[in-house]
């Protein structure tokens, strides 16, 4: 972490990062919500709102999870990796399940410049990623 910077203010910075991207950006303590964010074709509904948990071990240990409404489906599937309801419940309005989803091995690298390494907004455009890559 850039030097006097402690984990919070890290946390709160990532965050401004993320909101530059996702203006609509909505945080409860540790949980955080991307609200409209637009599903590729195949899965419905779309846009939705997607969740998603920083862990107490942040930045060190990696980010799991992208929590999206109950529901979601491509081509009128569930998809795979996915639990229906989540054990652990975001606190915002609505049902969520959980899509497993995590930086592949050795990919997650912060850096003591939040700007150089892994952080909260390269972690939530990975999502795309995952949405892409279908059911």
């Amino acid at each position: 972490m850039e030097e006097g910077m402690n984990r919070n203010e890290r946390i709160q910075h990532e965050l401004v990062m993320l909101r530059s991207r996702f203006p609509g950006l909505h945080v409860h303590g540790d949980w955080a919500c991307i609200p409209g964010f637009a599903l590729p074709g195949g899965w419905a509904p779309s846009p939705i709102n997607v969740v998603f948990h920083i862990d107490p071990g942040y930045p060190g240990k990696a980010p799991y999870g992208i929590y999206v409404p109950v529901g979601l489906r491509h081509n009128g599937e569930k998809p795979l990796r996915y639990n229906e309801p989540a054990k652990n419940k975001p606190p915002f309005d609505g049902q969520w399940a959980v899509l497993s989803w995590a930086p592949e091995d050795g990919q997650w690298q912060p850096k003591d410049n939040i700007s150089e390494g892994s952080n909260l907004m390269n972690w939530a455009l990975s999502f795309s990623e995952r949405f892409r890559g279908g059911r």
